[in-house]
């Protein structure tokens, strides 16, 4: 609890201070039930309705998928096909 005074019974206000002001709100079983629904959904979130961060988030997404696809088919094609012998030989050390 990190030394707060938190709410210890049901309907009991609990101060919460923003940048829009300091509002008194009561904690309940209903309250508590419908936001971890909306947790999940972003309900009425400005945050989670953001077009450009989704696109952000989207195109992250993506390109991370394409680099993982991307990279078995090469490891795949290596596997069947072979590879080529190197161009320049080397010694077991590297030189």
């Amino acid at each position: 609890q990190a030394g707060l005074d938190w709410v210890k019974n049901e309907n009991e206000p609990i101060e919460v201070v923003t940048e829009e002001g300091t509002f008194e709100v009561t904690v309940s079983e209903e309250k508590w039930a419908l936001q971890t629904e909306c947790w999940a959904r972003g309900c009425e979130c400005e945050q989670a309705k953001n077009p450009v961060g989704r696109a952000i988030l989207w195109t992250l997404l993506f390109v991370g998928i394409g680099g993982l696809v991307s990279d078995s088919a090469k490891l795949s094609w290596e596997r069947f096909r072979g590879k080529r012998p190197a161009k320049h030989v080397e010694c077991r050390k590297g030189h």
